[in-house]
């Protein structure tokens, strides 16, 4: 089966499921599911882990000294085109083999936006894992953001994203 579409049954599932919030949801070092390359059905094997949100206020996540972040370029993701997700790969400071996804929502309307997001780490072979991150109040004016776990990745690595089932398309290499 073509990575794009277990992608696509992944963020499916995921989107269904209801996943907990918080750094308690997602231990230190617990490891993604694993998933089937061979599945043809998105079984209890496809469900994604949990991602974690985290709340930059005005501040823009990509600071330096932060990693390298290649992200995709904003897509709007509500109707007013209000609120504006990219899909994200992060490699760790100073070129160290860990690599993670994230889906950015910036909110510059003048209420609260409540954000599902859901996120797939690739190789040029491989899904490495799949996260997704349960609803969450983007407070007007701010940066959130949905993180996946760090995976080692010795090679080049991408990411592909959804807020609220839009598609945010695929992350340049990292």
């Amino acid at each position: 089966m073509p990575v794009m579409r277990r992608l696509a049954i992944v963020l499916a599932v995921s989107a269904a499921t209801v996943l907990p919030l918080g750094a308690a949801a997602a231990p230190a070092g617990a490891a993604a599911p694993a998933l089937d390359p061979g599945a043809g059905t998105a079984g209890p094997a496809a469900i994604a882990a949990s991602g974690i949100w985290r709340s930059y206020g005005n501040t823009n996540p990509i600071t330096p000294g932060s990693g390298t972040w290649r992200c995709q370029s904003p897509r709007p993701v509500d109707a007013d085109a209000q609120v504006n997700g990219r899909v994200c790969v992060i490699r760790s400071p100073n070129g160290t083999s860990a690599v993670r996804a994230a889906v950015i929502v910036r909110n510059d309307g003048s209420g609260s936006y409540t954000a599902t997001a859901a996120l797939g780490l690739y190789t040029s072979s491989a899904l490495i894992g799949s996260w997704a991150c349960s609803s969450a109040e983007v407070a007007a004016h701010s940066w959130s953001v949905c993180f996946g776990q760090a995976r080692t990745v010795r090679g080049r690595a991408y990411a592909r994203g959804t807020v609220n089932a839009v598609d945010l398309g695929r992350s340049p290499w990292v």
